[in-house]
């Protein structure tokens, strides 16, 4: 649960996620474990008219995930596929919450839109950032990137 306190400043009142001049298409969130769950109920109470997607490997979590507001639950294979049908400009902004996998940040850079937010609360800089994720491709895509927890060694 720590981490999701943590998700809460990156992302205080949902608001921080929203395209700006608009209201939000899509948000997926990466991870349904409690802190993936918390950051679900949170866009769902502030943003309720958007899609939301949740995305775990886990069926008990991706039903919890249903339960906490997800439109859609569904396993890491299955996502692309979802997109293509429901949000195929992307996602207006990604919670990544899985924790120390750099392959889950190239995951989520192939879900968002141009000009989306991905809130980076589960991989922290402890673990290093992926290779996918440069500034030279936030500058391009227009992206926002904020942190969650930075280094869980001071945790």
């Amino acid at each position: 649960l720590p981490g999701g306190l943590f998700g809460k400043k990156a992302a205080p009142d949902g608001q921080s996620l929203l395209p700006e001049g608009g209201a939000p298409r899509c948000f997926a969130v990466l991870g349904c474990n409690v802190v993936g769950c918390l950051a679900l109920a949170v866009l769902r109470q502030t943003c309720p008219c958007a899609l939301l997607i949740g995305v775990d490997e886990v069926m008990e979590r991706r039903k919890i995930a249903k339960s906490q507001g997800a439109d859609h639950a569904v396993t890491p294979k299955e996502i692309r596929s979802l997109m293509d049908r429901v949000a195929p400009h992307g996602c207006d902004g990604i919670v990544e919450a899985v924790g120390n996998s750099a392959a889950v940040v190239e995951t989520a850079l192939s879900l968002i839109a141009d000009g989306g937010t991905l809130a980076l609360v589960g991989t922290g800089l402890a673990y290093g950032l992926s290779p996918f994720l440069s500034p030279e491709v936030c500058i391009e895509r227009n992206l926002t990137v904020r942190y969650g927890c930075g280094s869980r060694t001071k945790l």
